[in-house]
């Protein structure tokens, strides 16, 4: 064959690449990832102050065992901000989250945990607001729950994220430290159909991968 690969080799090159591909994703308010999935690493769901005006709008998955470069001591004021982010209010009354991971059955003040997931194999992962499932579409449901995000009217704007609808809280993190809020989202209807959407019904979400 003078070197060269042929057609089905190069199929089977690619089929074996495909297959060790992957997508990645937070599982947010959990530490553990669903079952089959590759934990990359856990941590702390961080955000701005609840107070901040600047700095980054995005939470990030802060790792549990971080690692630093040179710094100066203390906070510097031109700087951006990133706190530990807590759940406030006690919302899982009701049934709306479920306290299976709340060894105190209070999510309110509960500090946030989150782990970053590997799907391998998979080629796209999105989070899906408003089901809790991924539709007939192919798509595998790796984690449903509800929407979260800051205080309406608070003067920090933050992302919405997909919240395990079963969350659990970092040991020894149930004070009420007031730094970083996530609240459930909900929707209103108007140039929402209110048939599909009540007013003030809670956002779900689904996290899809393929």
């Amino acid at each position: 064959m003078d070197g060269k690969l042929s057609i089905a080799s190069l199929a089977l090159l690619l089929c074996v690449s495909l297959s060790q591909a992957g997508v990645s994703y937070i599982r947010w308010g959990r530490s553990k990832c669903p079952a089959g999935n590759i934990e990359l690493y856990k941590g702390y769901m961080t955000g701005q102050h609840v107070n901040g005006r600047g700095s980054g709008a995005n939470f990030l998955c802060s790792p549990d065992q971080p690692k630093f470069l040179r710094g100066q001591p203390g906070f510097q004021e031109w700087a951006g901000q990133l706190y530990g982010v807590e759940f406030e209010k006690n919302v899982q009354m009701g049934g709306l989250f479920l306290a299976d991971n709340l060894p105190s059955g209070e999510l309110h003040n509960q500090d946030m945990l989150c782990v970053r997931c590997y799907v391998q194999g998979a080629s796209d992962v999105f989070m899906l607001p408003g089901r809790i499932d991924c539709y007939e579409s192919g798509y595998d449901l790796l984690y449903r729950g509800f929407l979260v995000s800051d205080y309406h009217t608070n003067r920090a704007s933050h992302e919405y994220v997909c919240l395990d609808e079963a969350p659990e809280g970092r040991k020894g993190g149930e004070g009420n430290s007031d730094q970083g809020f996530i609240y459930p989202v909900q929707y209103g209807c108007g140039s929402l159909p209110c048939d599909s959407y009540t007013d003030g019904i809670e956002a779900t979400c689904a996290v899809c991968a393929y």
